[in-house]
């Protein structure tokens, strides 16, 4: 066959029209709207509680921990919480306490964070590492004796932003 022909049979404008539509059949493929495509396929976390602070206020890792597990079982019945998965979602508590000149209690003030830490593969190095893939974060403070109540209303409230970023993104 000389150069510059094709063959009979090759139907040039059947295959571009094939390939358009492969290519639009791909891009109504459903993607979940607002999904954060970095807690895609999130089948297990490990979560590790943190205290850098108690502000006077009794509570221990163990108890932040299991505050923590109960409303992520609540919201998001789909994720397993498992030792060892390379999944880490830390559960960080800081809190301090306002003191008056006498040294009687005016109040408490801190932060609450969790922070999901993915492993990932570098692209250009193909090297394995840990890196921060949703994080978010909510100051508290408020009177004397209230400082557990507003630990766990911190909580509440960023354990349903990750359950709805986990949600979003396809995990059941």
């Amino acid at each position: 066959m000389p150069t510059g022909q094709r063959p009979p049979n090759i139907d040039l404008g059947r295959i571009a029209r094939v390939g358009l539509l492969a290519v639009g059949l791909l891009s109504l493929v459903p993607r979940p709207t607002g999904a954060d495509l970095n807690l895609e396929r999130l089948e297990c976390i490990e979560l590790r509680p943190g205290i850098a602070g108690t502000g006077g206020v009794q509570i221990s890792e163990q108890a932040l921990h299991d505050a923590v597990l109960a409303r992520l079982s609540a919201r998001a019945p789909g994720l397993r919480l498992r030792e060892g998965c390379a999944n880490v979602l830390h559960a960080r508590l800081i809190l301090g306490e306002r003191e008056g000149q006498e040294g009687r209690a005016l109040g408490h003030f801190g932060a609450v964070r969790l922070e999901l830490v993915r492993q990932v593969i570098l692209l250009d190095t193909l090297r394995r590492t840990e890196l921060t893939v949703w994080q978010a974060m909510e100051s508290i403070s408020g009177p004397p004796g209230d400082a557990a109540e507003a630990v766990l209303r911190a909580f509440d409230a960023l354990v349903a932003r990750f359950a709805t970023a986990y949600q979003r993104s396809g995990n059941p």
